[in-house]
């Protein structure tokens, strides 16, 4: 009997075997055989990725300047608040 996995948990395995988790370290956690996931690492290289047009890439580089802009003010916010005055 064969075990069907969703699309989402190998894409998660693909995910962790890229971050650099082995293939047989993720076989033992996951239950996963080690062909199998090499087989999936292989079957997504061959699926076409999707590129970006220079206005998403724009896009995305003022939305990560806004969430750095964010972060910084946070922080400032914590510095101020989280003073425990004795």
């Amino acid at each position: 009997m064969t075990q069907k996995f969703t699309p989402e948990f190998q894409q998660s395995i693909i995910d962790l075997y890229h971050a650099g988790t082995s293939a047989s370290q993720l076989a033992k956690d996951y239950g996963v055989s080690v062909a199998t996931i090499y087989k999936w690492t292989n079957k997504s290289h061959t699926a076409p990725s999707k590129s970006y047009t220079d206005d998403d890439i724009k896009r995305l580089e003022k939305r990560a300047l806004k969430a750095e802009s964010e972060v910084d003010i946070l922080k400032k916010a914590l510095a101020i608040f989280g003073r425990i005055d004795k």
